[in-house]
């Protein structure tokens, strides 16, 4: 958190009352979590988060403790009520703290939050603007995934992408992921 803005640190720590909050070694599989077990809620944070998607990850889960404060457990996890309290919650943050290309894209993806912020292929480039993804190459290059896969790169479908791996099997990978060569 310490490398936000100190109004976007205090803010988000004001928000933090009442709820056992701390950072943990890196999930492959979440950035984030939020519990509420035994009266209280519990929110991690992978500690390896840059500022932005720190901000992002820690915000989105303060946003479920809310509504499970307001709605207890009776609306769905990334509805319009986490939707909208998301957004009550990070607009404040948006004021002048981060440079202004980066606040244009924040408040644009506000507007409509994904569940999973990196989904979103602009605030994957707002947190990581080295990073190539799939979305940025051109059709037919090959690429690898993290994990060493092989795949061309062949059609666009919405925002996935028809890709062949190197075995001759089809698959359907989301444009925002990192890609490698």
């Amino acid at each position: 958190m310490e490398s936000l803005p100190a109004p976007v640190q205090s803010a988000i720590t004001q928000c933090l009352v009442g709820i056992n909050f701390k950072t943990v070694q890196p999930r492959k599989t979440a950035l984030g979590m939020w519990r509420f077990r035994n009266g209280i809620h519990e929110i991690t944070i992978n500690n390896d988060l840059p500022g932005v998607q720190f901000m992002l990850t820690l915000v989105h889960e303060i946003a479920h403790a809310r509504v499970w404060d307001k709605y207890n457990g009776s609306v769905t996890p990334h509805g319009k009520e986490w939707k909208d309290q998301y957004r009550q919650l990070m607009l404040p943050l948006l004021q002048g703290f981060f440079e202004p290309h980066v606040e244009t894209q924040l408040k644009e993806y506000m507007k409509n939050p994904y569940a999973s912020s990196t989904r979103s292929l602009e605030i994957r480039k707002i947190v990581d603007p080295n990073n190539k993804m799939l979305e940025d190459i051109a059709v037919g290059v090959t690429f690898k995934l993290s994990d060493g896969r092989e795949f061309v790169k062949l059609r666009k479908r919405r925002v996935k992408w028809e890709c062949l791996s190197k075995e001759g099997k089809m698959y359907i990978i989301p444009g925002t992921i990192p890609v490698f060569f």
